[in-house]
């Protein structure tokens, strides 16, 4: 009887565990300042700066996990932010993890 328990729940675990498929976003983009130095000014840019989108409830909407035939909002997500940047180098990226 043990082994039949123990059986349906290592079963059990491999099925719920084996259809979650999760995907990771982040974007860059890069920023210019002007600084004042006693040799006049100097603009200062800064690259590759990370950040990441915030949902509806101001959580940052870093990773996404599905299951089964469900379908990735995460992606479509980050696209809808860069169409709608005003940064110029506005890029993101998303990973399958």
């Amino acid at each position: 009887m043990r082994r039949i328990i123990f059986g349906a729940g290592v079963l059990c675990l491999v099925i719920n565990t084996s259809c979650k498929k999760c995907k990771q976003c982040y974007y860059t983009y890069s920023t210019s300042e002007i600084v004042q130095t006693p040799n006049g000014e100097e603009t200062v840019k800064t690259e590759n700066i990370k950040g990441y989108v915030v949902d509806e409830n101001g959580d940052l909407f870093r990773e996404e996990c599905i299951k089964g035939n469900e379908e990735f909002t995460i992606e479509t997500t980050y696209q809808v932010e860069g169409d709608n940047s005003t940064l110029a180098d506005f890029q993101y990226f998303c990973t399958d993890i």
